[in-house]
């Protein structure tokens, strides 16, 4: 809990904590000599893959390989100040994108963090569609990843490229996934 920034506003709303969660993490604190900075409302997950983390992700079936760090904390600002920060720090062009348009790869990642147990892949789980599903369109970008190995034949034939797929076979593909 000492991560937690203490900050004097919060955007937590108080019905969905049980009633006593105060008075509970308040007094283990106070026994071990820490002061309470209040719950935290907003998680931030820094993730990235390199070629390392295949081993990781497809011998140990740990999605979760991916992420890289996470910090807590109370306001949405301070969480996106965080991820602003991190991304800045990659080396990688910074944007703000919906969940969905995510590589899959990291989606699982969050998820399974998240809820804390294993979800079985599904043949999504290698789509990275980063565009809307639902403007009308007969077909969409995606592309697979995590990419082909570093340097093989493979990966230098579908670099830069997409592959257009049917939006209702790539809309049924995700709903698999069960978020």
């Amino acid at each position: 809990m000492s991560d937690v920034p203490k900050t004097a506003g919060t955007d937590q709303n108080p019905e969905l904590l049980p009633e006593d969660w105060e008075d509970s993490i308040r007094a283990e604190l106070e026994a071990a000599g820490e002061d309470f900075p209040g719950a935290a409302e907003w998680m931030v997950y820094e993730m990235e893959f390199e070629e390392d983390d295949r081993l990781g992700l497809f011998m140990d079936h740990d999605d979760t390989t991916v992420i890289r760090g996470q910090q807590a904390v109370k306001a949405l600002d301070e969480a996106e100040a965080a991820a602003q920060g991190w991304a800045e720090g990659s080396g990688h062009e910074v944007s703000r994108v919906p969940f969905g348009h995510l590589p899959n790869l990291f989606q699982y990642a969050l998820m399974t963090a998240v809820r804390r147990e294993y979800i079985d892949p599904v043949p999504a789980y290698y789509l990275w569609v980063p565009a809307d599903l639902d403007d009308g369109k007969p077909a969409v970008p995606v592309r697979r990843f995590p990419p082909p190995v570093e340097g093989s034949e493979e990966a230098a034939i579908e670099e830069g490229k997409w592959t257009l797929l049917r939006t209702e076979g790539v809309i049924d593909a995700l709903a698999e996934r069960g978020w």
